[in-house]
């Protein structure tokens, strides 16, 4: 855990009568203020770069076109189910090279984009169907799921070469099976193929079939032309397959284990009755909520996970 909580600033902030401000709009954590998190986690660089993060340090995140600007990541815990997310130069993972529905795919490339690693996959030929998925193994991100779980599946896409004649979607889905493994349903996202820079793609689904026993995600290059001539090269990183309404940042996953990343936890002064607490996120939305109301001073998490200020001022 971080956070001094008995230097002269956390002393003036619990004697001031007025409002006291917390931003972390500067990437400066206060000292009056506490933090901790068990294990560790990723945030967006000023260059907008994924970087790990050390267990029990705050995540000031730029947001993925990077800036001058940050927000405090706080997030509930979350476990990727994508094994060797980081790791897409393992074959037991990753698909290094198939022959599908009239099209070579191969991986061309492998490399690192601050800490998110990437594969290049070219694709090219003559489509005889309106898609391909082999990029990424089916069984590796398989776990089990019941009726009236919600699952979020996300990955990051780049067109990096060739052409995108032909080519009318780059999506990621997220894909209910039953108990022996069979498809049932699917919610995909619609996305399209304009990615000139590294996009985060996401899709999120409920279970919707008493069956229902297992989900998994997908990432397909769709809506081809079906006799078209098809070259392009494609970058694709960051698999993450996780129970939730959205998708949270990305968690890394190095080997055959998923992983699972604590909950951010904020401690504020103990402040009574007497104030009001006002959280401003990235998007400058707001929540209010009376400072009495924390447990132990614990700031509670909201659905909205990045804060960029906390206002306490007189009820």
């Amino acid at each position: 855990m971080i956070g001094l909580g008995i230097g002269p600033e956390f002393q003036a902030f619990r004697r001031s009568a007025g409002p006291v401000l917390y931003s972390f709009e500067a990437g400066q954590f206060p000292t009056a203020l506490s933090f901790s998190r068990a294990g560790g986690g990723t945030r967006h660089d000023a260059s907008g770069a994924i970087n790990d993060v050390a267990a029990d340090q705050p995540r000031f995140d730029f947001g993925p076109a990077g800036g001058n600007s940050t927000a405090l990541l706080y997030e509930p815990a979350a476990t990727n189910h994508a094994l060797y997310a980081s790791d897409p130069a393992n074959s037991d993972g990753w698909i290094a090279a198939a022959s599908h529905n009239g099209l070579a795919i191969d991986r061309v490339a492998t490399g690192l984009i601050g800490d998110l690693a990437y594969a290049d996959y070219r694709v090219q030929g003559t489509a005889t169907s309106s898609f391909t998925d082999k990029f990424y193994l089916s069984a590796p991100s398989r776990t089990p799921a019941a009726q009236g779980q919600t699952f979020s599946a996300s990955c990051f896409v780049q067109v990096i070469g060739g052409s995108a004649d032909n080519v009318g979607k780059f999506t990621v889905s997220v894909i209910e099976e039953d108990a022996a493994q069979a498809f049932l349903s699917q919610t995909i996202s619609g996305w399209t193929i304009d990615f000139p820079v590294l996009t985060r793609i996401e899709a999120t689904r409920t279970m919707a079939d008493p069956g229902t026993g297992f989900v998994r995600l997908a990432m397909v290059l769709s809506s081809l032309t079906v006799g078209g001539v098809i070259d392009i090269t494609l970058r694709v990183a960051g698999p993450q397959l996780e129970e939730g309404a959205a998708p949270s940042s990305f968690i890394q996953v190095p080997g055959a284990a998923a992983v699972t990343r604590g909950e951010d936890r904020l401690f504020l002064p103990a402040y009574g009755s007497e104030r009001t607490l006002t959280v401003t996120f990235a998007d400058a939305t707001t929540e209010v909520l009376a400072a009495s109301s924390l447990v132990a001073g614990e700031l509670p998490r909201f659905a909205n996970r990045a804060i960029a200020r906390i206002d306490a001022v007189p009820a």
